[in-house]
Order: C-alpha cells, then structure tokens, then sequence
C-alpha cells in the first residue's frame, strides 16, 4: 500500500475508533460469522439474528403485522422493489420513526429506482459489508476506487471528499471506446 493509501486506511479506523469503533464491530462480527459460516457459535449467532429481525418487523411494522402467527422465514412473502414502494410507509418500523437516519437510494439499474431510510446502526453495518466484501475482492479502504456510476448532482462529491476516499468519479453515461482508452 503506498503511503497515501495506507494514511487514508488509518485516517477511516482511526476515526471510525473516536466515533466508538461502530464499523469496525459490525465488521468483526461479520467477519467472524462468514468466516465461520459453518460453525456452530456462528450458526447460532446467524439464527439469533434472523429471529431478531423477523420478531421486529411484525412487531414494529404494518405490513408485517399479518405474519405475527409465523412458524419459519418460509412463512414470508416474497417481496421486490415494486412491493416496497406500493407499501413504502407499511415498512417503516415505528420505534424508529423520529430516530437519527440516513436516506439511501438505488441507481435504479433495474430499471425501478428506491429510496429508503436506514438508521445510524444500520448504516454502519453496511458500512461494514461494504468493507468485508471488498477486502475478499482485493480491495482496501485508502486505495484507489474507479466508481462508475450514474453521477446524478445528489450523487456527486466534493473534489475533497473525492481525494479524501481516493475515488475517481467515472460518468458511465459517457463510456465510449475513446473514453475508455
């Protein structure tokens, strides 16, 4: 890793520690769950998770509430992008409801765009995936990242968050051969 990169990498950790190391949890526990997929700590771990949420959402969401009498996760509906947004206030959990959030969006690269709203926890644990997920493809936080993406002004960054995060901005509606060299 050249020095940048590697001042970047510390930079995220370090901060991420101040702010009480929220990421890095988040990651060490994802780490040790796919890691150990197998295992039975990190079975069982995966299995608390799943009820966890399942008990919230039909305790905490309208368009779950009809699965209250559930047995198991096949007892749940399939659901897509579409279902979300004819439901889209179904879905909202209401404990958090006037929380701290963060909006999110899909590109829309199956041709249904979605907004959605995540807490701070939940930002952080994909925050998290995000990390792990890239690390088994090679790739650090600090190193150079080539985005391509559909650059909407809501999506653009600032020239200094973009040297920050070592992100390279690629328009992919004007990817063209010449462009490309």
């Amino acid at each position: 890793m050249r020095l940048l990169e590697k001042t970047r990498n510390v930079s995220y950790w370090f901060a991420d520690f101040i702010r009480g190391a929220k990421v890095k949890k988040h990651y060490n526990d994802i780490c040790f769950i796919l890691d150990n997929y197998d295992a039975s700590k990190a079975k069982s771990k995966r299995m608390a998770y799943l009820q966890n949420i399942l008990l919230h959402a039909v305790n905490t969401t309208d368009f779950y509430k009809k699965f209250s009498n559930y047995n198991s996760l096949e007892d749940f509906q399939v659901i897509n992008k579409n279902t979300i947004l004819n439901n889209i206030n179904k879905f909202k959990s209401n404990p958090y409801l006037n929380k701290n959030s963060k909006h999110i969006s899909t590109s829309g690269s199956t041709g249904v765009p979605l907004k959605l709203t995540h807490d701070l926890n939940k930002k952080n644990r994909s925050t998290a995936d995000n990390v792990y997920f890239s690390k088994i493809a090679g790739y650090k936080i600090g190193h150079e990242l080539l985005y391509l993406r559909h650059w909407r002004q809501a999506h653009n960054k600032s020239n200094l968050l973009a040297f920050m995060q070592n992100i390279f901005a690629i328009e992919v509606l004007d990817l063209n051969d010449d462009y490309i060299s």
